[in-house]
């Protein structure tokens, strides 16, 4: 059910204690949907071109921001509008916004 309901909530609507299948969790289940869901919907937000060209990150906290290092990608446009759009139960979830940063070491072929 976790699994499932993961899944659901990565693309849609956040979880409400009104839907059947969430609110037949405890608290601690609902806690762990939630906090998967926003890191799927971030994960997601990274492959937005479906291409699989972000192949690694590196993850920092800063403060109140999650600072997520992509290396050997030199534009990052198309993930930034996917992490503005999708970023939003992240930083209710965790309380720390979400920032996304071109690592050096960038190859070109």
């Amino acid at each position: 059910m976790l699994v499932a309901l993961t899944a659901r909530y990565h693309r849609r609507s956040s979880p409400k204690i009104v839907h059947q299948e969430y609110a037949a969790l405890d608290s601690e289940g609902r806690l762990a949907v939630a906090k998967m869901a926003a890191i799927l919907r971030v994960a997601d937000s990274l492959d937005r071109s479906h291409s699989q060209r972000i192949s690694s990150i590196e993850c920092r906290d800063e403060k109140d921001r999650l600072v997520i290092s992509i290396p050997n990608v030199e534009d990052l446009t198309l993930e930034q509008l996917g992490i503005q759009n999708k970023c939003s139960m992240f930083e209710e979830v965790y309380g720390m916004s979400v920032t996304l940063e071109k690592k050096g070491n960038i190859q070109t072929p």
